[in-house]
């Protein structure tokens, strides 16, 4: 699955440092971004516990593209 957005894009340096705790890239600051810069560390949190990975394709200036896999349960009714 994938979410996208036409934001200003993220520079490939920065993959990594998006999803620590209190981090918000702007590329010039103007103080209007909203938000903790929480979000996306709560997102790798939930796919590392139930397996899954998140990660982000960027390009400047188009966007980025967050992309995460969840990985399937199968259950099995006993017979």
């Amino acid at each position: 699955m994938a979410v996208r957005d036409n934001g200003p894009g993220i520079p490939h340096e920065l993959y990594d440092k998006i999803f620590t705790g209190f981090y918000q890239y702007e590329p010039h600051f103007s103080g209007n971004v909203e938000g903790l810069g929480i979000g996306l560390l709560l997102a790798r949190r939930i796919m590392d516990t139930y397996g899954g990975d998140i990660w982000v394709e960027s390009r400047i200036p188009e966007g980025s593209t967050f992309r995460f896999r969840v990985p399937a349960i199968v259950v099995r009714q006993a017979q």
